[in-house]
């Protein structure tokens, strides 16, 4: 049987959660769990975060409570999701 100290960590629950949990944001783990999941240095720091480019909008009436998110990275001025 695989034990965590060999290389079965890569096959726990834990090693894919915190190595998810450190792609998308490194400050949210310790220095000692981000050597163990083994996270590359230029990941985590907010790029693979999809909702660090999601802006909610505003709406130009005050009283009207809706709000639509907009992702950013996508613009027409860009050639990007539009016509």
């Amino acid at each position: 049987m695989l034990t965590k100290n060999g290389t079965g960590k890569y096959l726990t629950k834990e090693f894919h959660e915190k190595f998810a949990l450190g792609v998308r944001d490194r400050d949210l783990l310790t220095a000692e769990e981000i050597v163990w999941a083994e996270i590359p240095s230029d990941m985590g720091y907010g790029k693979e975060n999809p909702d660090t480019f999601k802006i909610q909008s505003q709406p130009i009436d005050p009283f009207t409570g809706s709000t639509k998110t907009i992702d950013i990275r996508a613009r027409k001025e860009c050639g990007d999701g539009g016509e």
